[in-house]
């Protein structure tokens, strides 16, 4: 897949979706080769989502060599690089990606930070309502043991805002 012709936003935010589910399949094969193809194009960082991308896949490498801590802090750039490409999908997988490497490292402060990426990507899916991806989000942030809806957000969508 040669990217670089691609100079349209979505292109850097596609792959980082081929990069996610690469992860979430377990795939290591398939992981691989999305981080060759997300870093392949240098040219990329001029652009706020190529950046993200870019971000994005370095933190998959370092996660998988061991160095959570600046996985972490990559993933932030991401997320914030992918909100000012206005790319929500794409920094939804950069903070859900964060949370799961804060919560696999566990030190302190760990949890309620994850708490807090949690808290960045529901607006945007709250105001859009996005009610299936919402609930999506709710049973995964559950099963890692998170709140899943801040108090706001969970009575306005019973209050069918």
């Amino acid at each position: 897949m040669d990217i670089r012709r691609g100079l349209y936003p979505e292109t850097d935010e596609a792959v980082v979706c081929a990069l996610a589910a690469a992860i979430m399949q377990e795939d290591s094969a398939a992981r691989d080769r999305w981080i060759g193809i997300a870093l392949a194009d240098e040219a990329a960082a001029r652009r706020v989502a190529g950046r993200a991308r870019r971000a994005f896949a370095q933190a998959e490498r370092t996660a998988s060599e061991g160095d959570l801590d600046l996985a972490i802090s990559l993933l932030g750039e991401s997320a914030e690089s992918f909100g000012q490409s206005f790319l929500p999908f794409g920094e939804t997988l950069a903070r859900r990606r964060r949370i799961e490497l804060l919560l696999r490292r566990n030190g302190a402060g760990d949890r309620d930070a994850a708490q807090a990426e949690l808290a960045a990507i529901l607006p945007y899916w709250g105001k859009a309502k996005a009610t299936w991806y919402l609930a999506q989000l709710e049973r995964w942030a559950a099963d890692r043991g998170l709140t899943p809806m801040p108090p706001v957000i969970t009575s306005e969508r019973k209050m069918g805002v």
